[in-house]
């Protein structure tokens, strides 16, 4: 049989809830503040053109999305909880959940600096400039269409005629 896990009171799981609200909120916060740090000191003649390589990121949208639904997700058990009575029982699956987002959002903090380490690399943001330079004159200036030259062999074009 599989251990059970331990039981904790209502008051003491809001408690736990609201700490992980707390930090997810905190955590947000840092990582937005250290990103736009990092573009500042990193590259600040070309930091406008590192907004939108981030906002294409997916690592950056999925991050957001999982910081904000642990936050919001926590802070909705947690208040759930508090407003309950202290002999209603504990939502074990609601605390498995959140835990689990914590977790995966962890990783996704992880991964983020990760990319942002990535994107802020001078060499890779001025390739991804210079690709973007190139599509945007392609856009603006697109080229005609060429009609194929027939080439004519040297043999042909200097024999006689007969």
């Amino acid at each position: 049989t599989l251990p059970t896990p331990p039981r904790l009171p209502p008051p003491t799981l809001a408690t736990l809830l609201s700490v992980i609200a707390g930090s997810m909120a905190t955590l947000t916060g840092l990582v937005f503040t250290a990103v736009t740090l990092a573009m500042q000191f990193g590259a600040s003649s070309i930091s406008v053109r590192v907004i939108p390589m981030l906002q294409q990121e997916p690592v950056m949208r999925w991050s957001t999305g999982f910081f904000l639904a642990t936050f919001v997700y926590s802070v909705i058990i947690a208040i759930d909880l508090s407003v309950g009575g202290p002999d209603e029982p504990t939502p074990g699956l609601s605390t498995a959940i959140a835990f689990m987002l914590t977790t995966v959002s962890a990783y996704l903090f992880i991964a983020l600096v990760g990319k942002v380490g990535t994107i802020l690399n001078t060499a890779r943001l001025l390739q991804w400039i210079a690709d973007d330079g190139r599509s945007a004159i392609v856009r603006q200036l697109p080229m005609p269409p060429v009609k194929p030259r027939v080439l004519l062999s040297a043999s042909v074009v200097g024999s006689p005629r007969l």
